[in-house]
């Protein structure tokens, strides 16, 4: 329990607080880092650009120019067929940001209500009103795309540099409605769609 609580308790802060330092990293950190590097030097907007990315997206093996080449993780393995993923299939190498946006619709869906029920397939997150598809959830580096089903005629209003009508666009999810989750600002407008699309399953 101990392990359990550390890993969804400790490493949430953590991860949290490495965004913070790597979206606005302190004097220390940054010549820390400089003296590590040697030389050539690194300007101080390199190093603050580089640790951005890093954070957001950990470089691949191929990346790396010097040193020893290690072996880094693919992620979790597949499952035995007919098994679901897991959550850190879609979260493992997800930044802080992404993890929260996931964590907050994920509780917006499942207390719709008893008849709610969620399916980790290998390219998205699916939330189902008994056996229809309400919502799909799909991972981006910066954004979560929300797959609604509902029409856009049902929609009002209509946010266009976020949502699109994906019904002749060929995509992973379940839902005819993209919503792009980008920040926590537009979790009410998020929540709003997800209970349209779920009420909407019941007709």
């Amino acid at each position: 329990l101990d392990q359990y609580g550390d890993r969804v308790f400790t490493d949430g802060r953590v991860r949290a607080a490495l965004a913070a330092l790597a979206t606005d990293p302190p004097r220390l950190l940054l010549d820390q880092i400089g003296a590590a590097l040697g030389h050539p030097s690194v300007s101080d907007d390199a190093l603050k650009r580089s640790l951005a990315r890093i954070w957001d997206a950990p470089p691949q093996p191929e990346a790396i120019q010097n040193g020893p080449r290690l072996k880094v993780a693919a992620g979790p393995p597949a499952p035995p067929r007919g098994q679901e993923y897991s959550v850190d299939h879609h979260l493992g190498n997800r930044s802080a940001l992404i993890v929260e946006l996931f964590r907050e619709v994920n509780a917006i869906a499942t207390a719709l209500g008893p008849d709610v029920s969620r399916r980790i397939r290998k390219q998205y997150i699916g939330y189902f009103r008994g056996r229809r598809s309400f919502l799909t959830a799909e991972f981006q580096q910066r954004r979560v795309l929300l797959f609604l089903a509902l029409d856009a005629a049902s929609i009002r209003p209509w946010t266009g540099d976020v949502m699109r009508d994906v019904s002749e666009i060929g995509h992973f999810g379940m839902g005819d409605i993209e919503y792009a989750l980008a920040n926590t600002d537009q979790l009410s407008e998020a929540e709003r769609l997800v209970r349209l699309a779920y009420e909407r399953r019941s007709e």
